[in-house]
């Protein structure tokens, strides 16, 4: 077999743009760089798997909220809830990936969640939260 090499890394990544994913794991751990509560996801992006960690800090709580929202659980401004990665696993929604390069090493990052906003007179979000 004749073969000509690339690039190591490159061909891994998707092109910068937003893309349907799913949940195919979830796992609470800690942030080593904080030591806070976070959340990390594992996303099937078109054959693609991207990691990202939803860190429980005020200034991250954007993305957590976002992400929330983009796989249907409804959630209400400063209602506390428990919650259940394992709840994560198989949902769907939507995100907005950028490439990093990191030791020549090329890998999606999120840089949002994409939260769709129901009309007026629309049906129920997926999952509520009590």
């Amino acid at each position: 077999m004749k073969f000509v090499p690339g690039i190591p890394g490159e061909g891994s990544a998707l092109t910068d743009g937003q893309y349907p994913f799913e949940v195919t794991d979830a796992e609470e751990k800690q942030s080593k760089s904080s030591g806070a509560d976070m959340i990390e996801v594992t996303l099937k992006v078109k054959g693609v798997t991207v990691y990202d960690y939803l860190v429980n800090l005020d200034e991250s709580r954007w993305k957590l909220d976002n992400f929330l929202a983009s796989i249907g659980f409804e959630v209400k401004p400063g209602v506390p809830i428990d919650l259940n990665p394992d709840n994560f696993i198989g949902r769907r929604g939507e995100c907005i990936l950028y490439t990093d390069t990191y030791q020549g090493k090329k890998k999606n990052k999120v840089g949002d969640y994409v939260v769709v906003i129901a009309k007026p007179g629309a049906g129920p979000a997926k999952d509520s939260w009590r």
